[in-house]
């Protein structure tokens, strides 16, 4: 509710409005029913409407659809359209026009006012009828009742979602499709439906002209509806469909559009126009009434979407938005698919398949595209060109070059192009709104550069930079000297890629960048470069490419990412000083793959921050867990590391970056090849003193091993039933069937899920193992051994033979075909061993004393050979050297972290010989509560046999000697008070 405060203030303005006589009334223009009216009315709710970061009337609003817009955090609340006083805000036309402006913003509130009335409008609802969208309907003399719903609209309410929850008592409407996502859905309709008819109808047109053809057209038709939307055209595209349904004839749209295109090639001169395929097929189909159709849809639905109350504004929707649409356009390719045709088709063609043409997921997540969300895309340029404009000055800014080396379609040259046009607009001191196309097109050309792989999404980025920079009827720029295709990693002549590519070298589509953008090399290359660069595992790529990269670049290490490459790459194309900024992957810092390009940074002390998001989930789809890295191309020995994880939970769509980096703290980068890892200082000093007087688990152990791979989980691990005889009763993952398979062939096999703190084994599942060990020697059965001692297993593996043989791309087709491909480690199982799962939420492990199981790859590793297993168990297991872990270790989604064999051989163990008097002691009594911590957990798996009262007796015997082993590994380790506070803190977290 509101305070008796804002109530006297709002009685007042009421009370202001009712002393006006109806001519005075009248009188009142918009401006002044601003000022004198809904600005105070506004201010009484708790809004700062003299705050610029709070009310913008500026930046965010285009004038004629929407004066105000309000923002918490940065985020847009709701835009309010001012009236006159005396104005009929009932108007339809009115409701339209300001949910149009919402919708199209991808916001959900607007409201219409002019004090004398007050409307708000949920843009987000799916309904044709303005007033079916309608939450709130006031009037001036509802506006000070104590229980007035005016306070919807206050800063507190909004803070509390309130206007939301109000919303909700209206049922359940349903919500409209997003822009972005209604604006995909009618584009790749109308792809799908020009490619099949330009690629089936059209003279000699091949499948990939034709969509080349249908994509160029939706290319133009975007950014004439821009053009008219933002008045530098007249609204041809909506007289030309009006004139076309009036005519009634079916035909003449291709020649009115025809037209149009001819026109804007001669204003604005626009590669996007020139002439090309598009045309001839436009007068090809000039008779054809389907084309018509599909054309009359297009320009229907590109003004307003079906059954909707907003129409689509393309002067206001964001650069962010297209960006989503053109990704997501972009990740479909059109090509031939098998289809199997209805009944009466199948009787024709007498059964057979017939080849229809349609949309096929190219994979671009596969390729490790995704697209970048625009807080990101914010932060990184802020960082960047942001950073740049601080330092620099005004003549630097004129010349200065910005690249992204796989731009997509454009979204970080686009933000980059809006900064520096909001730079040249401040120096001018006008709006960007303001600045003229003379302003405009040089920070284009001269400042912008681009490249990608993917021919399409070079065309869409170079459509969206000239969506950006049109600002009147004035010839374009060609930007093809700018944003150019090619391969960003491949670069060189013939005779340098000859001998890794061969006579199809350039098939790779290298990008040779001394040619590409001699004058930017010459001058030492770019100032700032920006991006996202793909993720892509080498184990994707053609060997070719891989020898190439393996011998060009330093970052090539391990079975790295190229996202590795493009660092590497983009850190020699800076010029001296230069900034760069990327989303990555986070895992280089700690995975083995990564120490290349770790010591490339760590020489070049070329870090000053990086911004983690540890497991949170920064894109919308796919699993990644990135970071920021910002370097700079000069040495620095500050760097920031912003641990942003938190802030990335608490607001995935709009993460509070500016409070994480709050927490930020000084980091040291690790020399040469070391894994990095950033802690306070505290705790830095904390490891430090634990790997003082330690020595890494890799030293004190024979071996660190991982689980058997077998190349074939389905056919030789299986679900484990029960028994029967000398058989073992399994059911096999691969075709669900039950066996009843000979147990000396069966091993048990342990799962991450099986190995627990502390607790003995249980196996689920059993691995057939074709093999005798000896004296840690494995050797494969022979097929006469295998058939005649163990005839069912062997029928079993004969079931699955061209499976097993398939494997590795078919090079398993052999006489030892039931080998495992991996061959690593196959006669340590059967040794006692600690046994540590790989992905756990605190480090976990368990003593396999007999060396009954086996460990699969995928969850388990082994720690083999301890002098004193018991003493280390303990130590695993400890709150202490699992402080140690989850600071080393690469996080995974829901808090789990890599327990892999990396992140387990440093952790640091006390030295297990010189013990005396105390430490001695210390060490005796910890290894002797492991044995009774294995004694207790086994009781509380004897399942059916601990009754309840005992169960909780036993669990609080539990609790008390791990409390007691904690304590003793801290004494044995020497921590204070203060550090023992300090990992207790963190556990408690």
């Amino acid at each position: 509710m509101l305070s008796d405060e804002q109530l006297q203030r709002i009685r007042q303005l009421v009370a202001k409005y009712e002393a006006l006589s109806p001519a005075q009334r009248r009188r009142y223009n918009e401006a002044n029913t601003r000022k004198d009216f809904i600005e105070p009315l506004f201010e009484a709710l708790g809004w700062d409407v003299r705050d610029k970061e709070e009310v913008d009337a500026e930046k965010a609003v285009k004038p004629g659809f929407a004066d105000y817009a309000f923002l918490l955090i940065g985020l847009v609340q709701f835009y309010v359209e001012a009236k006159p006083l005396e104005d009929d805000i009932y108007n339809e036309a009115y409701g339209r026009q300001v949910i149009t402006y919402a919708y199209s913003k991808g916001d959900t509130w607007a409201i219409l006012c002019n004090f004398k009335g007050l409307q708000v409008f949920n843009a987000q609802w799916d309904t044709p009828n303005p007033d079916r969208a309608r939450v709130l309907n006031l009037t001036w003399d509802q506006y000070s009742d104590a229980g007035s719903p005016i306070f919807l609209l206050s800063r507190r309410a909004f803070e509390e979602g309130s206007l939301e929850k109000h919303a909700q008592t209206f049922g359940a409407m349903r919500p409209r499709i997003p822009v972005e996502k209604g604006l995909y859905r009618h584009m790749h309709r109308w792809r799908e439906r020009l490619v099949r008819h330009f690629s089936t109808m059209g003279k000699g047109v091949t499948l990939g002209q034709a969509d080349e053809a249908a994509e160029r057209l939706i290319s133009r038709l975007i950014f004439v509806r821009s053009s008219e939307d933002r008045h530098i055209e007249a609204h041809r595209l909506r007289a030309a469909l009006h004139h076309w349904r009036q005519s009634g004839a079916g035909m003449g749209l291709t020649e009115e559009l025809g037209n149009v295109f001819t026109d804007y090639n001669h204003t604005f001169d626009s590669d996007l126009f020139a002439p090309h395929l598009l045309d001839d097929l436009l007068s090809q189909f000039a008779a054809d009434t389907q084309v018509q159709s599909i054309l009359g849809d297009m320009l229907a639905e590109l003004h307003t979407p079906p059954r909707s109350s907003a129409d689509y504004d393309f002067s206001v929707i964001d650069a962010d938005v297209l960006g989503r649409v053109y990704e997501q356009y972009l990740g479909y390719v059109a090509q031939v698919t098998k289809e199997r045709a209805d009944q009466a088709q199948r009787q024709l063609s007498l059964g057979l398949r017939v080849e229809t043409i349609g949309l096929e997921s190219k994979r671009r997540k596969e390729r490790g595209i995704y697209y970048t969300p625009k807080w990101v895309v914010d932060y990184i340029v802020t960082n960047t060109v942001g950073r740049f404009l601080a330092e620099h000055s005004h003549d630097d800014v004129l010349n200065m070059k910005v690249l992204d080396p796989a731009c997509g379609s454009g979204s970080f040259l686009i933000r980059a192009f809006d900064t520096l046009l909001e730079h040249h607009a401040d120096i001018k001191r006008k709006t960007v709104a303001e600045l003229a196309q003379y302003d405009r097109l040089p920070v284009l050309t001269g400042n912008i550069y681009g490249v990608d792989l993917d021919r399409q999404a070079v065309d869409i980025a170079r459509l969206n930079l000239l969506l950006r920079a049109v600002a009147r009827r004035e010839l374009l720029p060609s930007l093809e000297h700018n944003i150019q295709h090619g391969n960003s990693l491949i670069d060189g002549d013939e005779a340098s890629l000859k001998p890794f590519f061969g006579d199809g070298w350039e098939e790779k589509h290298p990008f040779n960048w001394a040619q590409g953008f001699p004058q930017v090399i010459e001058r030492g290359g770019f100032d700032i470069i920006i991006g996202n660069p793909p993720y892509v595992r080498i184990q994707t790529l053609p060997r070719d490419e891989v020898g190439y990269y393996n011998e060009t670049y330093g970052a090539a290490t391990g079975s790295y990412d190229i996202y590795a490459l493009f660092v590497e790459r983009g850190l020699h194309l800076l010029r001296p000083g230069g900034l760069l900024g990327f989303i990555i992957p986070n895992k280089f810092m700690q995975a083995a793959y990564g120490k290349g390009l770790r010591s490339l940074l760590a020489d070049a002390k070329a870090v000053w921050k990086i911004v983690d998001f540890g497991d949170a989930q920064v894109f919308e789809s796919g699993t990644n867990y990135t970071c920021l890295l910002l370097l700079q191309k000069q040495a620095t020995s500050a760097v920031t590391y912003v641990p942003a994880g938190p802030a990335a939970k608490a607001d995935p769509a709009r993460p509070n970056l500016a409070q994480a980096e709050e927490a930020a703290f000084p980091a040291v980068i690790a020399a040469s090849q070391a894994t990095w890892v950033f802690v306070p200082a505290r705790e830095e000093a904390l490891m430090g003193k634990l790997r003082q007087h330690s020595v890494p688990l890799g030293d004190v152990c024979e071996k660190v091993f991982v689980g058997l791979q077998t190349s074939a989980d389905d056919v030789y691990i299986m679900e484990l039933l029960g028994e029967r005889d000398d058989k073992l009763l399994v059911r096999s993952r691969r075709n669900g069937r039950q066996y009843a398979l000979e147990k000396a062939v069966l091993k048990p096999l342990l799962s991450g899920h099986d190995v627990k703190r502390y607790y003995p084994p249980h196996a689920r599942f059993a691995l057939l193992f074709p093999y005798h060990v000896t004296n840690r020697k494995a050797s494969l059965i022979t097929t006469g051994d295998f058939s005649s001692s163990f005839p069912g297993a062997w029928e079993y593996l004969l079931e699955n033979k061209d499976r097993l043989e398939g494997r590795e791309g078919g090079k398993m087709r052999h006489e030892r075909w039931y080998d495992f491909v991996y061959r690593k480690n196959l006669g340590l199982h059967e040794e006692p061993k600690i046994c540590v799962p790989r992905l756990v939420t605190r480090l976990v492990a368990t003593y396999e004393a007999d060396g009954s199981f086996y460990l699969d790859n995928v969850d388990v590793n082994g720690v083999l050979g301890l002098a004193d297993p018991y003493y280390v168990l303990a130590a695993l297991n400890s709150q202490l050297i699992n402080f140690y872990f989850q600071r080393i270790s690469v996080p995974f989604h829901s808090g789990f972290r890599s327990a892999n064999r990396q992140f387990i051989e440093p952790l640091p163990i006390r030295k297990l010989d010189g013990f005396t008097g105390a430490e001695a002691q210390t060490h005796g009594q910890i290894a002797s509560l492991a044995r009774r911590m294995l004694d207790l957990h086994q009781r509380l798996a004897a399942k059916g046999e601990v009754q309840d009262n005992e169960r909780e007796e036993i669990e609080r015997e539990v609790a008390i000697t791990d409390r007691q082993i904690d304590d003793l590994v801290y004494d044995l380790y020497g921590l204070t008070v203060k550090e023992r506070a300090l990992v207790e803190s963190e556990v408690r977290r």
